[in-house]
């Protein structure tokens, strides 16, 4: 079934209101979009580049059929993944992920749900994977259990990308088609490669 339409507030303070319900460099850590990639107009008119999902994610933060148990085990993870090797960085996610379940849950729905957090250690934006063996009691608007959770995590001054992106995953993952490919995926070389191919449906992607 069809979960009804729901909206997910992905504001800290006072940033833009909701995004309904409905996806660079490398670096040691896997792929980061570097702040200030966009798909806005540029200087004098000109299109720049938009983030595409599909670079902010590698199979290093991709976990299938992780063991949780719970909602913080879960954040502690995508902590972890979204962190990569920096010791710093793993700690100030984790901290704004559970600072930000706080405020209001990011379980939108469906069996989904998008952890995310600003901080100071990123260069850029990275979104991380995590498929829990059993779902996990996060919360969510319907009132599900979760089990497929999609992780955002990028510098503070990247606010406007940070939002899109956050947007662009919620409209992805809004069809059972869609979420049911994440959960049938069998590798994480699967997972990534469900970015390019599902966000084709994506608006304003060039």
């Amino acid at each position: 079934m069809r979960p009804a339409s729901l909206t997910l507030d992905f504001a800290h303070g006072n940033m833009p209101r909701q995004a309904r319900f409905a996806a660079g460099p490398g670096s040691p850590d896997g792929p980061t979009a570097v702040a200030g990639d966009r798909s806005r107009p540029g200087e004098k008119g000109k299109r720049v580049r938009m983030i595409e999902l599909a670079d902010l994610v590698s199979e290093e933060r991709v976990v299938l059929d992780f063991e949780a148990g719970d909602s913080r085990v879960v954040l502690d993870e995508l902590g972890r993944l979204l962190g990569g090797q920096d010791e710093a960085a793993r700690e100030a996610i984790r901290e704004d992920l559970v600072a930000r379940e706080r405020k209001g849950t990011t379980g939108v729905g469906g069996g989904v749900a998008f952890p995310h957090a600003r901080v100071d250690v990123l260069p850029g934006l990275r979104i991380a994977v995590l498929r829990a063996l059993e779902s996990v009691d996060f919360q969510s608007l319907d009132g599900r259990k979760v089990d497929l959770f999609i992780a955002v995590a990028g510098p503070r001054e990247c606010r406007r990308d940070y939002l899109s992106v956050l947007s662009r995953l919620s409209y992805l993952l809004r069809g059972e088609e869609v979420r049911a490919r994440f959960r049938e995926s069998r590798t994480a070389q699967d997972v990534v490669g469900l970015f390019p191919r599902t966000e084709e449906s994506v608006p304003g992607r060039d």
